[in-house]
């Protein structure tokens, strides 16, 4: 994987700072930047978007963090390229779906947009005065869309 740009990078950190302190002040699993998760099982395949939630039934004890995520993370982060095309967007959501990650956010910095889908939902994109969360995953989190771009 080739290193993010600055710019994709804050896009990134933005709502994933927040997001993490949530989780963490709560007590609701663990989040994480850039950790893997498993796509499949023999041979594996990993997965590792710009970010992961896990929740706590799906965070490993203590004693086995040493590795990837054992499960597939609830929230996967993704600040997208402005070079992946549609299909490379469609694909990633369909990579991260597959395990069951349960909510995939998109975030679209040359066009300063996101998007939050779930299993059930293909959410459209969200500009701003709209704000990014509210999913069943983490139901009471949500961020400004104009706060990610910022």
């Amino acid at each position: 994987m080739a290193p993010a740009t600055l710019r994709r990078g804050r896009v990134g950190d933005n709502p994933w700072r927040r997001l993490a302190d949530f989780v963490r002040d709560r007590d609701l699993g663990e989040a994480a930047s850039r950790v893997g998760f498993p796509l499949d099982r023999d041979p594996d395949a990993v997965a590792a978007p710009d970010g992961v939630v896990a929740r706590a039934e799906h965070v490993p004890p203590a004693e086995r963090r040493y590795g990837f995520v054992g499960a597939p993370a609830n929230v996967a982060v993704e600040a997208l390229s402005p070079s992946h095309s549609a299909a490379q967007r469609s694909e990633n959501v369909l990579t991260y779906r597959r395990p069951g990650v349960r909510s995939d956010w998109a975030l679209e910095p040359v066009g300063r947009a996101a998007a939050d889908s779930t299993p059930d939902r293909a959410a459209g994109p969200l500009l701003a005065p709209e704000r990014l969360g509210g999913s069943d995953v983490l139901a009471s989190f949500t961020a400004p869309v104009a706060d990610v771009f910022a």
